[in-house]
């Protein structure tokens, strides 16, 4: 999981995190010791919905590190970790690098090595579980195939309510109104 890197004392070392899902990529800089340097938001980043121009355009927004971990949603297979790899390999070529998923970041980053499960309940939803060396997983297919726990399907349903009460009634009711606030 690592890639060649220079020794660097703490003081000297730069630890860049990316976690990157279906509605926003989220990263912070850390210094060797855990301080924050600086973060911020970038656009969306779900790996099998983005090109690699425009990956390599998004980690051309970010800083210089020695150390990098990038998360990214759609990343879920060997064929996925070795295209992420490779993306960031080229914009950190000196750095330690990991890659994975959304689920690897939100697991690892709860529970570390140990047991437990994670829901990733955002744009797209996906549980991940563990106990002992089985890891189960379900979810995170998509907003097309699956993720009916995530707020894209949400929204998808509060909206087929809001209108199929508009086609019954040719009316929209004051719930329906109240979801609606800010509709064009």
């Amino acid at each position: 999981m690592s890639g060649p890197v220079e020794s660097a004392s703490t003081a000297e070392q730069r630890v860049l995190g990316v976690d990157g899902g279906g509605t926003k990529t989220e990263w912070a800089l850390l210094s060797g010791d855990g301080a924050q340097i600086k973060g911020g938001i970038l656009p969306a980043a779900n790996l099998r919905l983005i090109t690699d121009d425009a990956v390599e355009r998004m980690f051309h927004a970010l800083p210089e590190a020695t150390h990098v971990g990038v998360f990214l949603a759609g990343c879920a297979n060997d064929a996925d970790r070795a295209r992420l790899r490779r993306l960031v390999q080229m914009r950190w070529p000196r750095a330690q690098i990991t890659v994975g998923s959304d689920r690897d970041s939100g697991f690892a980053t709860a529970f570390g090595g140990g047991d437990g499960i994670t829901v990733i309940a955002g744009t797209g939803s996906a549980v991940t579980g563990r106990r002992g060396n089985r890891t189960e997983k379900a979810g995170g297919w998509g907003q097309l195939l699956g993720d009916k726990g995530g707020g894209y399907n949400l929204a998808v349903q509060a909206l087929r309510r809001v209108l199929s009460d508009y086609d019954i009634n040719q009316r929209v009711g004051d719930c329906r109104k109240a979801s609606c606030a800010g509709c064009a």
